[in-house]
């Protein structure tokens, strides 16, 4: 199963029926990255210790919010505490 072609439905089920961990889930989406991103140039800054700490918090708090433990890139628009913000320049 590749992990990081879910829709975020798929993945929410997945997680709830402990299928993966929001870890497994979260280093397949890092992975894939790695691997097109060169390619592509779609990430300015990817955060993976940060990711991958937030994914071990969701499975510890055993994914309790709606979108808790789901992998989400976000525009670089956006300020984000200790991480720089280019807005895309």
């Amino acid at each position: 199963m590749k992990l990081n072609q879910l829709t975020i439905r798929e993945a929410k089920k997945g997680l709830e029926k402990k299928d993966f961990s929001s870890v497994e889930l979260t280093k397949d989406c890092l992975n894939r990255i790695k691997k097109l991103d060169k390619k592509i140039n779609a990430f300015i800054t990817v955060c993976e210790k940060e990711a991958l700490k937030q994914a071990k918090k969701a499975d510890r708090t055993k994914n309790q919010l709606p979108l808790s433990g789901i992998p989400i890139g976000i525009k670089d628009l956006y300020s984000t505490k200790e991480i720089i913000t280019t807005a895309g320049s």
